[in-house]
């Protein structure tokens, strides 16, 4: 399920710290909003994370990794 910032706090999301942003390669135009930015499940060490990529004012090659954690409860009552 992919969703948009906005949405991902409208429904209880909330960010890891402030300070908890990490750099990733890729570039993000500098006039994206974030709260348009699609915000995706993390893999590897932070599974059960989700992040989004948000622009970088100071490099074009990289860009922010923002890391929200999901409320209690999300994701359990998947159905089939």
């Amino acid at each position: 399920m992919v969703m948009t910032y906005s949405e991902a706090i409208e429904k209880g999301f909330v960010r890891a710290t402030f300070n908890d942003v990490t750099w990733t390669r890729g570039y993000v135009s500098r006039t994206v909003k974030l709260n348009n930015s699609l915000v995706v499940p993390a893999k590897g060490a932070r599974t059960g994370q989700w992040y989004c990529l948000a622009p970088s004012m100071c490099s074009t090659r990289y860009c922010h990794r923002v890391y929200l954690i999901p409320p209690p409860g999300w994701g359990e009552q998947r159905t089939l």
